[in-house]
């Protein structure tokens, strides 16, 4: 876990730069200074070219992870894999590019009513859809050869730092709106070009496929796979967006707006994952390839625990402050009315961000053809929970949808890849960590109905988050420390622990030699 650890302290931390962007961009920018209907309307947008490449590269994201292990030598350049891995998606988006515009009628019928902003900027979503594809397939290669921060850089900083250069020229009738959505392609772009000019920079490959090197069988398996991986890969991307599309389609782009606030909140959660899993998944394609069943848990046990210990108290650090937030959140009130929907996003992303890494073992192992079956299942719940629950309960009803749906979902999964893999993903420690949660979650529940005013100004907010904080977060993050739930964990604050002791030791030392 060694490698797996350093690399992802490196990538959560630029994770976390970018979140501190988003953070500046989301206070400061678009609750400011954009309608919740734009702030919709660019959601929706990102939402539906995201739902596009998730078909159009025909599983290439997964595939390059998963084949990379069969391919990987040096001196022969990997037998130019990553030709593949460009020509691939190319094919893919021409296709789906295709029966989008053939699509466009039936999908702006069920739009136009009330979010008609979207069906005027539906065709901006192909150029969109391009940039952010060939961002993923080149942020992909680049994880598969071990590298992982730059891409992890490109996401989560240079993006967000141009998203914010465009609210801001947009914020100051510097670009129109429709040079607003022009400059959020342009803004991918930027993305795709830094990454392929990264991996052009590693050298250690070549673009043109060495078609001697496939043999029938490996030929098949890539087939099987693609075909598989074409309709799983919708478990990660369509059902999330269900939700987004029953909130515009049935509720209005301002409503999106306030989704997307609280989805961007909620969202925080899964930053450790994003470094974590680019690191641990071509380990673990590489132990399912040697049947190594006791790598793949120890990897997963380890990636679930670490990931469920930091997304608790990112959980905690947001939903004990959330009327905080909301206070001081430009059109609070307004964006407030997301604050139940918001509830049930942290638990959707709990769920999902601790979980997620099983989807990478059935989707490496030879059963991968079982991720169909799951994909079905969880894209059906999504819609069917939604349908029941959103036009009683609105954008909460929604949320709430798509987090038992994914319960429903990974609860499945998991137990058969037990009981078909033998690899178990959850642990003991993991399992705590939950009912922590829940105790600290009612003790929060008991203090807002004894202590917390019905009104309370900006300054009692302040002092009771002091309170809440220390009790509800500082406490239990202290006895799940002395508890060792997590041997990475402990370890990584036991060495900042350490380093902050020889920084004062050292200053102590010069003192004493001044005297």
């Amino acid at each position: 876990m060694g490698v797996i650890l350093q690399q992802s302290i490196k990538g959560t931390i630029v994770t976390y730069l970018g979140t501190f962007l988003g953070f500046l961009t989301t206070f400061f920018v678009l609750t400011r200074f954009l309608s919740p209907a734009e702030v919709g309307l660019s959601r929706v947008l990102i939402d539906t070219a995201t739902l596009l490449i998730s078909l159009a590269q025909l599983g290439a994201s997964t595939s390059i992870i998963r084949f990379f292990p069969y391919f990987k030598d040096e001196e022969t350049q990997h037998h130019g894999f990553f030709g593949y891995t460009v020509i691939i998606p190319f094919i893919g988006f021409l296709f789906f590019g295709l029966i989008f515009i053939l699509v466009k009628g039936p999908v702006s019928s069920m739009f136009v009513d009330n979010s008609p902003l979207f069906v005027n900027f539906y065709y901006f979503v192909l150029p969109l859809a391009f940039a952010m594809l060939y961002q993923i397939i080149f942020e992909t290669n680049i994880n598969a050869l071990m590298h992982v921060v730059f891409p992890r850089f490109v996401r989560e900083v240079l993006v967000r730092l141009c998203m914010l250069t465009t609210y801001l020229l947009y914020a100051f009738d510097h670009i129109s709106l429709t040079g607003f959505v022009v400059a959020i392609c342009v803004t991918y772009g930027i993305a795709a070009i830094a990454n392929i000019t990264y991996l052009l920079r590693l050298g250690k490959f070549s673009w043109k496929p060495d078609l001697s090197y496939l043999t029938p069988e490996l030929k098949r398996n890539f087939y099987y796979y693609t075909l598989f991986m074409l309709t799983s890969a919708l478990s990660g991307i369509l059902a999330p967006m269900l939700s987004s599309y029953f909130v515009t389609a049935q509720l209005g782009l301002k409503s999106t707006g306030i989704f997307a606030i609280a989805t961007y909140m909620a969202s925080m959660i899964a930053m450790p994952y994003r470094s974590l899993g680019a690191i641990a998944t071509p380990q673990i394609a590489q132990a399912v390839k040697d049947n190594d069943d006791e790598q793949v848990s120890m990897l997963t046990q380890k990636v679930a625990l670490n990931q469920m210990f930091v997304g608790i108290f990112v959980f905690l650090a947001i939903w004990v402050n959330v009327d905080l937030i909301y206070a001081l959140l430009p059109n609070g009130e307004l964006y407030g009315t997301g604050r139940y929907a918001l509830f049930f996003l942290l638990w959707g992303q709990l769920i999902t961000s601790a979980l997620m890494i099983s989807n990478n073992v059935l989707n490496y192992s030879h059963h991968y053809y079982l991720s169909l079956f799951f994909t079905i299942l969880l894209t059906a719940a999504t819609i069917g929970l939604n349908a029941i629950m959103l036009p009683p309960w609105g954008m909460a009803g929604s949320a709430a949808a798509s987090t038992l749906a994914f319960l429903l979902f990974y609860g499945l999964q998991l137990w058969v890849i037990h009981k078909v893999l033998h690899v178990n993903i959850l642990t003991k420690n993991t399992l705590y960590l939950v009912v922590v949660l829940l105790f600290v979650l009612a003790c929060d529940w008991l203090f807002n109905k004894m202590v917390m005013p019905k009104s309370p100004d900006l300054v009692i907010l302040f002092l009771l988050a002091i309170v809440k904080n220390i009790m509800l977060i500082a406490l239990p993050a202290y006895y799940c420390y002395k508890k060792e739930l997590s041997a990475d964990i402990n370890y990584l604050i036991g060495q900042i622990l350490l380093k902050i002791d020889e920084i004062l030791h050292r200053n102590k030392t010069d003192n004493h030699r001044n005297r």
